[in-house]
């Protein structure tokens, strides 16, 4: 019998860390830097936690839409 890979639990991080990464995130934009520069930055914050709540981040901190433009 095979053995199957448990899945990860998702890791929701408390509004503190994501209000932290969304406000370094803006703070990289006001500095000029591009949007993949703030997008890398606030996924350093947050890359162990679920897609949506990344995406969001993203949206709010690095000013992308969801489709990522």
């Amino acid at each position: 019998m095979a053995k199957t890979k448990k899945p990860k639990e998702a890791i929701i991080p408390s509004d503190d860390v994501i209000a932290q990464a969304v406000l370094e995130g803006q703070a990289h934009i006001s500095e000029g830097k591009t949007k993949v520069e703030v997008a890398m930055a606030i996924y350093r914050h947050l890359n162990e936690c679920p897609q949506e709540v990344v995406l969001q981040a993203f949206v709010e901190g690095a000013s992308l839409t969801p489709r990522g433009r």
